[in-house]
């Protein structure tokens, strides 16, 4: 998930791979050409955008469906779907004025009436609904027209609406029934060929694709599919991964081995892009669960903890200590927040907190899932927390499994990681009551909700952002999320590729990328 500032926005109205498909360069004969593979280092669990809330699963969807608008490189919103939108003064209705002259890759235009299935569906189905938790309707209002009715003021709507785990457009009717898994219909730069879940996934360039007539930054601006098949391919193992890269295996891999970036640069054929990152690794505790319901056991393991061995053993280095919840390169990172952190290093005051609650040695399951680093800094955390007499066991399993506990609440405490991508809405309604909250995080706190209720709906920036200084105060308080560091991001390319660029929020997007023969 990546930190995203939330405004009101008003608008006035790879090197070819080894095989036999590398014909062509990008733009010769007026078109798309050549083929690049792309290694994934997680699985692609569907087609179904509405299903997919996980960041590996976008890097496949975000270059297929897209949503009514898209976040630059500052995270702020351009058009995208739409073309304009405005809000009324008290934030509680949004209008969006559609683009013309785009279509699903069906050949069909989109409509109002597209739009409004899409939100309506989203808010009823999506396993993130509650990021439109806030809208009470969607209508019609002409031709190329749609109204968003909010049930309370919303600063943030547009932002959210372009959360790059996305809010997609797509045809109506389409998602019913699974449809969307079984015939994926999105409008952007490219098209799903095939699909094999969790193994590989093939692109085609959509030829139909009306691009954006803006400079591209980040998510937003031009989109123009310049490679002709582009396959991801998951791929587990990092070393394997790095290997591929080196025999031409593959022609990208996202998340290059910390320990391999110096040598894979080195290399001839291969660049490492590269840029400080958000990818977000840490601790999350679930508040209702088990022992880590006691505030004071959940402080202690706060202060058994040093994340400096972390970066150095699973980051080897290649990162940024953080207490902060946000990364500093968006615009409601706040100093004051983000330094707030009570629980420095201190062994002894973990072990004063262990014996106020009453802890009597039962153990405290960590779960982690396929990444190597996820295990390794929980077998971290399980040795300092051993220190101060917590017993912690790590429990690795398998992927899916993971996700699916994770998102359920169905754990102790999780090792976390991966991309930062929300809005801040989007990040602190997390923890919401009546939100995900609750039953993910076994988060409930009224006086949270009632600040997350002020910020949610005053459009001032300043004022927005001191509100949101709290609320990452508060889950610092009530040590919900231990923060560990921000990954550094390193993509693997083969130098025949080009316009592929790191980003600080691991946006793996293949248009405006060529590849020469």
């Amino acid at each position: 998930m990546v930190a995203a500032a939330a405004i009101l926005a008003v608008s006035s109205f790879v090197a070819c791979s080894a095989g036999s498909d590398n014909t062509s360069a990008a733009g010769t004969g007026g078109g798309p050409g050549g083929k690049v593979v792309v290694r994934l280092y997680s699985g692609m669990a569907t087609t179904d955008p509405f299903k997919d809330t996980s960041a590996p699963g976008w890097q496949l969807l975000r270059n297929v469906y897209e949503g009514l608008v898209a976040l630059d490189d500052k995270l702020q919103p351009h058009p995208l779907i739409a073309e304009s939108w405005k809000a009324n003064a008290a934030a509680t209705e949004y209008t969006f004025v559609l683009r013309q002259g785009v279509t699903f890759h069906n050949g069909k235009p989109v409509t109002p009436d597209d739009v409004k299935y899409s939100l309506d569906y989203f808010r009823q189905y999506a396993a993130n609904k509650s990021s439109l938790n806030a809208v009470d309707n969607v209508s019609v209002v002409d031709d190329k027209t749609v109204k968003v009715h909010l049930s309370r003021p919303k600063a943030s709507l547009v932002a959210d609406l372009g959360n790059p785990i996305a809010i997609p457009i797509v045809p109506k009717g389409s998602a019913d029934k699974d449809g969307l898994a079984k015939t994926p219909i999105g409008t952007g730069p490219y098209t799903i060929k095939s699909f094999e879940p969790q193994v590989r996934a093939v692109l085609e360039a959509y030829p139909g694709y009306k691009p954006v007539d803006e400079d591209p930054s980040g998510l937003a601006g031009r989109r123009v599919a310049k490679v002709k098949t582009v396959e991801m391919v998951y791929v587990a193992d990092d070393r394997v991964a790095a290997a591929g890269l080196e025999t031409g295996e593959f022609d990208i891999i996202t998340r290059v081995p910390p320990q391999d970036v110096k040598r894979l640069n080195d290399l001839p054929d291969v660049d490492v892009a590269a840029s400080p990152g958000s990818a977000w690794i840490a601790i999350n505790l679930n508040a209702s669960a088990g022992e880590v319901a006691n505030l004071k056991i959940r402080q202690a393991i706060m202060y058994a903890t040093d994340p400096s061995a972390m970066l150095q053993t699973s980051g080897f280095g290649q990162g940024r200590l953080t207490n902060s919840y946000t990364p500093p390169e968006v615009d409601w990172y706040t100093k004051d927040a983000s330094g707030y952190w009570p629980y420095k290093y201190d062994p002894n005051k973990a072990k004063q907190l262990l014996s106020e609650a009453g802890y009597d040695g039962d153990p405290i399951t960590v779960i982690a899932g396929a990444p190597p680093y996820q295990e390794q800094n929980a077998v971290i955390l399980q040795q300092q927390a051993k220190a101060v007499g917590l017993n912690l066991k790590v429990d690795k399993i398998d992927h899916t499994t993971f996700i699916e506990r994770t998102q359920s609440g169905n754990y102790e405490m999780y090792s976390a990681g991966g991309p930062f991508q929300t809005t801040p809405d989007l990040f602190y309604v997390q923890y919401y009551c009546g939100a995900a909250g609750k039953n993910r995080y076994g988060y409930c706190d009224k006086g949270y909700d009632t600040i997350y209720d002020q910020a949610a709906g005053v459009t001032d920036k300043t004022k927005r952002n001191a509100l949101f200084a709290q609320l990452e105060k508060k889950l610092k308080d009530d040590a919900i999320i231990l923060p560990l560091y921000f990954n550094d991001v390193d993509f693997g390319v083969n130098k025949r590729v080009t316009g592929l660029n790191a980003n600080a929020f691991e946006w793996l997007i293949m248009w405006n990328v060529s590849v020469n023969s």
